[in-house]
């Protein structure tokens, strides 16, 4: 039990401040721009990531990584992210209810499909399990490590001219082994990361016209790719940048709509930004 604890409560406290951090960002776009409950939630998830990521960056060249230093900089956060939460919590019971309908209602063999798909991406939170292997055992997990103990980001022997990339997904998971998550127990906001990117896609299918099977095809497409199968429990960090890349999509779709195309490209132009700095690879995609 007392592991579990080192291992939900830190996941839990930074998960929470990046959708406060992530909320206050999107008040500077709620006025027109309007989603689903759960794309909301999942949306500001993902941006406070990639502010957070970032502003990790400065303390850590500094030397001044340290736990107090971190807790002052998210606890604000995560108390704005609880005051969001508890605010639209209203409405979870009659989007729960709506999911439920629209599933009841449903032909047998999109219940399965919709079950199917769901019990894997519940199940690939047990991918944190497996041994850390190939690029995340020489760099992806050794850095954040290196950040957490040594309270400052330097480059890693023999990765000196690697070290230069972008670090969004490295300083947050470092900032996870700071907060006490033990061995690779990280790789469990990969995860919650991946769940978040599933999300977006199925925001994307909807926006894009498809119909409620339409969006569970999608969902089942990527849950069944070899490429998630893959990097699921790996220790790499590219459901970080894939996320941000969705948003990047999603917002883009968005901005055919007139009265929101302003505020959409350039939430479209953030994550695309963030998908960047996250996986420098993905400029040439």
């Amino acid at each position: 039990m007392p592991h579990l604890i080192s291992v939900v409560l830190p996941l839990l406290f930074y998960s929470i401040s990046c959708i406060g951090m992530g909320a206050l960002v999107m008040r500077f776009f709620a006025h027109r721009l309007k989603e689903t409950l759960m794309t909301e939630i999942v949306i500001a998830f993902l941006l406070g990531q990639g502010f957070l990521g970032s502003l990790f960056h400065f303390p850590a060249l500094a030397g001044i990584f340290t736990l107090p230093v971190l807790l002052s900089m998210i606890i604000p956060f995560a108390c704005w992210g609880l005051w969001h939460l508890f605010m639209v919590s209203g409405a979870v019971p009659c989007a729960i209810s709506k999911l439920y309908r629209e599933f009841r209602s449903a032909p047998l063999p999109w219940q399965i499909t919709t079950v199917f798909a769901i019990f894997i991406l519940i199940a690939g939170g047990s991918s944190a399990a497996a041994e850390i292997t190939d690029d995340a055992r020489a760099f992806y997990m050794v850095l954040p490590k290196v950040v957490a103990a040594s309270h400052r980001l330097v480059p890693l022997p023999l990765y000196e001219d690697f070290s230069v990339v972008g670090l969004l997904a490295e300083m947050q998971l470092a900032a996870l082994f700071l907060l006490g998550m033990p061995g690779g127990s990280p790789k469990l906001f990969c995860w919650l990361t991946a769940l978040a990117g599933s999300v977006i896609l199925v925001a994307i299918s909807r926006n894009a016209g498809l119909g409620r099977r339409g969006q569970i095809i999608s969902l089942a497409m990527l849950v069944t790719s070899s490429a998630v199968a893959l990097l699921w429990g790996s220790g790499k960090t590219d459901f970080f940048a894939a996320a941000f890349g969705l948003c990047g999509y999603y917002y883009a779709l968005r901005s055919w709509d007139v009265d929101s195309r302003k505020d959409a490209v350039l939430l479209a132009g953030l994550f695309t930004g963030f998908a960047v700095v996250a996986k420098l690879s993905y400029l040439c995609q």
